[in-house]
């Protein structure tokens, strides 16, 4: 049986600046998704503002070391007042949704040139037929390019078994809507015609940015 840590040690050489925004493996500089997405045009930088960037950071460094340890009362306690209602949003998902989750996985494909994190990767419960669910965090209005991003940090998951995309959206009301991102309307399945569309634009992203960084 795969578990979750199968899924974290392909990466274990993989080293993330997130300060840069840069990727590196066995000396060769990888591109981070994001950046990818950004330097073709399909993210608009103006979509970011200073605001949004220091609540996404501070949600995404508590759920990162969430996934390290640290206690949810500990981090809540230290958050960011500006960023706590969006906190809760998150905190709200975990108790009533339940699972075992990874958080901030980095996730690599090396023969594509390629690297990310995934924000949270784990199963339902409420699901319970063994594919793995990866969700993306999104603070604020969820973005139309995330299927985009999430396909990329599926694919090289994907040996590993079925792999259900979706958005975690937390508008700041201490609430979240979980949307899904790679299945049929009626959500029992995951829409493989999706998968193979996003992952072919995303792809087609990364080779455009890699070719203008002369990577």
């Amino acid at each position: 049986m795969v578990t979750i840590q199968d899924l974290v040690v392909p990466c274990v050489d993989l080293v993330l600046d997130d300060l840069a925004h840069r990727a590196f493996m066995h000396g060769r500089e990888l591109i981070r998704v994001t950046t990818a997405l950004a330097d073709v045009g399909i993210i608009d930088p103006r979509w970011h503002t200073a605001e949004s960037r220091a609540r996404g950071h501070a949600v995404h460094a508590a759920l990162q070391a969430y996934g390290q340890g640290a206690s949810l009362e500990t981090l809540t306690d230290a958050m960011d007042l500006a960023a706590l209602p969006y906190w809760v949003g998150v905190l709200r998902f975990l108790e009533e949704r339940g699972g075992t989750w990874v958080s901030e996985l980095a996730v690599c494909d090396e023969p594509m040139g390629y690297a990310g994190q995934g924000d949270l990767l784990g199963r339902l419960p409420e699901l319970g037929d063994g594919a793995w669910d990866l969700i993306d965090l999104k603070t604020g209005a969820t973005p139309s390019w995330v299927g985009l991003q999430t396909a990329l940090y599926a694919r090289p998951l994907r040996q590993y078994g079925p792999i259900r995309r979706w958005a975690l959206e937390v508008p700041g009301n201490g609430a979240y809507r979980l949307i899904p991102l790679n299945l049929t309307p009626d959500r029992r399945r995951i829409d493989r015609a999706l998968d193979k569309g996003h992952e072919a634009v995303a792809l087609g992203a990364v080779a455009v940015a890699r070719w203008k960084r002369g990577l």
